[in-house]
C-alpha cells in the first residue's frame, strides 16, 4: 500500500500523523506502507532529508512549482506507480486524493482511502489558506471529489463526517474515524515531582505557580485574539497565573505582552524538549473561534496536553473534543473569554489521571482494530 502526501512540509505534525504512521503499521500490523511525499522545492533536500531520517523507505519527490499548479503532480505520480507493485492508496487530503483517483480511473490503481485532515472549503473560505483564486474556486469540487468517490475515508472526527453530509451529501458508511494520535516520544514516563519542580524552575516559574502553556502555529483558526482576552482576564484575577507561551514570539499586538510582560515566558524548543517542558505546566490553552474549520478539527495538541498531565482550557463545539473533556473531568469548557475561572496547579495524581486517559483513548495502539480495518479494505 502507497501513502501519498502533497505539499506537506515536515514538521512535528507530519512526524506524527504521517511517517509514525506508517512506520507504526508496518511494525504493528505488518502492512507493508510506502510513503510517497511531493514536497515543495524550497528547501527540497533538506525537508528531503527530514522526512527519510524518519521513514528511510519513503519516495519523496519535489512538486511542481506554484499551487495552482498542482494537479500537473499527477504526471510524476503516473510515472512512479508504473514501477511500484502495489495498487492501493492512502492518500493524504483532498489534493493527493484526486490525483490518485485520477490514477484509478485510468486504472493504474485499484483502490483509493481519502485521508481527510479537515474541512478543506471551509479552511479557504474561513481563513484563506491559499491565496490563488482558481483553487478557492475549484476547491468544492476537489474535496467532494475525493469525499464521495473514494473506496474508503478515514476521518479525524465524527464532526467532519456530518460535515460531509451536510456539505456533500454523503450518505455511505465506509468510513472509520481516528483523531490525530500521540506521536511515539509522548510514550515516555512523566517527570516525577522533583523533576517537575527543577523543569518549572528552569522555565521561570515558582512552585506555587500556576502554569497555562500554548504550543503551536499562530495560524488564523489558532484565535489568538480570544486567547489574549482570555488570558487577560486571568492575569487580572490570580497573581499566581504565569503563561508560557512555546513559539519563537509573542505576537507584539497580544495585549497581555505589554500588560502582564513580567509573568509571559516565551520558549522556541526543539521537538525532543517539547514534552518535558509541557509536563511542567498545568493546563494546556486549546481556545478557538466558533468556526467550521475549528468545528470538525482535530488537534494533535489536545493529545498531547493530555499525555504530558495537562487539564485542558477548551473553547466550545471543538471537534469532539469539548464533549469528551466534560465526560472525562480532563479540563474546563470555556464559554466565553471573559469568563472567570477557578485553577489550581494540579497534583501529580491529577497529572498520572489525565496521562492515563490520553494513553487509553490518543495512542496508536488504542485505534489498533481500526486500523486493522482500514488494512483489511
Amino acid at each position: 500500500m502507497i501513502f501519498i502526501t502533497h505539499n506537506d512540509s515536515p514538521s512535528g505534525i507530519y512526524y506524527s500523523q504521517v511517517t509514525d504512521v506508517c512506520n507504526f503499521l508496518n511494525k504493528k500490523l505488518n502492512a507493508r506502507i510506502r510513503l510517497v511525499s511531493l514536497i515543495s522545492v524550497r528547501n527540497y533536500l533538506h525537508n528531503r532529508r527530514s522526512i527519510k531520517l524518519h521513514c528511510p523507505g519513503a519516495i519523496v519527490i519535489p512538486m511542481v512549482p506554484c499551487v495552482r499548479n498542482w494537479s500537473w503532480n499527477f504526471i510524476p505520480l503516473l510515472f512512479l506507480f508504473l514501477f511500484l507493485d502495489s495498487k492501493k492508496v492512502i492518500a493524504r487530503g483532498p489534493f493527493a486524493a484526486s490525483m490518485a483517483l485520477w490514477l484509478k480511473k485510468i486504472g493504474i490503481i485499484k483502490w483509493v482511502c481519502f485521508d481527510a485532515r479537515g474541512g478543506s472549503v471551509a479552511e479557504f473560505s474561513e481563513y484563506n489558506v491559499v491565496g490563488n483564486s482558481s483553487i478557492k474556486r475549484d476547491i468544492f469540487k476537489i474535496e467532494s471529489n475525493a469525499v464521495l468517490n473514494s473506496d474508503f475515508r478515514v476521518s479525524v472526527s465524527n464532526a467532519l463526517v456530518n460535515y460531509w453530509k451536510e456539505k456533500f451529501s454523503y450518505s455511505e458508511a465506509k468510513h472509520i474515524v481516528i483523531p490525530c494520535l500521540l506521536h511515539s516520544e509522548f510514550f515516555n514516563l512523566l517527570p516525577n515531582e522533583k523533576d517537575i519542580r527543577e523543569n518549572r524552575k528552569a522555565l521561570g516559574f515558582s512552585d506555587e505557580d500556576i502554569v497555562l502553556v500554548y504550543s503551536g502555529s499562530l495560524a488564523g483558526w489558532q484565535s489568538m485574539k480570544l486567547v489574549d482576552d482570555f488570558l487577560s482576564t486571568l492575569f487580572k484575577r490570580n497573581s499566581n497565573i504565569k503563561f508560557l507561551f512555546l513559539a519563537k514570539e509573542v505576537p507584539r499586538q497580544m495585549k497581555i505582552l505589554a500588560e502582564f510582560g513580567d509573568r509571559i515566558v516565551c520558549k522556541w524548543l526543539p521537538e525532543d524538549k517539547v514534552s518535558s517542558a509541557l509536563s511542567s505546566c498545568d493546563y494546556g490553552i486549546l481556545i478557538r473561534e466558533k468556526s467550521i474549520t475549528n468545528q470538525v478539527a482535530s488537534p494533535v495538541k489536545f493529545a498531547e496536553y493530555l499525555a504530558c498531565g495537562l487539564k485542558i482550557l477548551i473553547s466550545e463545539y471543538l471537534g469532539d473534543y469539548t464533549e469528551f473533556v466534560m465526560k472525562n473531568n480532563c479540563g474546563h469548557v470555556v464559554l466565553d473569554e471573559k469568563q472567570s475561572l477557578h485553577l489550581s496547579k494540579l497534583t501529580i495524581d491529577e497529572k498520572i489521571y489525565l496521562r492515563n486517559h490520553a494513553m487509553n483513548y490518543f495512542s496508536k495502539d488504542a485505534f489498533m482494530e481500526s486500523y486493522k480495518l482500514l488494512i483489511q479494505k
